[in-house]
């Protein structure tokens, strides 16, 4: 995990469409702008980066907190609910929240739900669905 003293979040999001990417970088800029240490793959400057895994992992396990884009096709993804082949990053970054919800020895919940529209909101992932968003 991070430990500066200002905070490092990774902003998990699929790739819907690109008014959503578009969304998704004003919110990441947003953040930026406002001192955090705001991270997505907009930012990656290899394409793609030598191991997309290991970039999403490490961006997971050193973020001090997790926003999670909750849409339909988040929620599916996140779900293992996808055509194979197709959202494998979202699938990826799901298990990797999963397996760190799972075994967390911490009360502090580091992942957040965000939803840009309240039609969203049915589309939290239920593992993050009992959480602030």
């Amino acid at each position: 995990m991070h430990t500066g003293s200002t905070p490092r979040i990774f902003v998990s999001y699929s790739h819907d469409s690109s008014e959503h990417r578009e969304r998704v970088l004003n919110l990441v800029q947003a953040l930026r702008r406002n001192g955090v240490d705001a991270c997505a793959d907009f930012f990656v400057e290899t394409d793609p980066p030598a191991n997309w895994p290991i970039w999403m992992h490490t961006q997971v396990e050193e973020a001090d907190f997790v926003l999670v884009v909750a849409t339909e096709t988040y929620a599916r993804r996140c779900n293992q609910k996808e055509a194979p082949g197709i959202g494998a990053g979202v699938r990826w970054e799901g298990t990797l929240i999963t397996a760190d919800i799972y075994y967390s020895t911490t009360e502090k919940m580091k992942y957040i739900p965000v939803v840009f529209s309240p039609d969203d909101a049915p589309h939290i992932p239920k593992l993050l669905s009992l959480t602030n968003r």
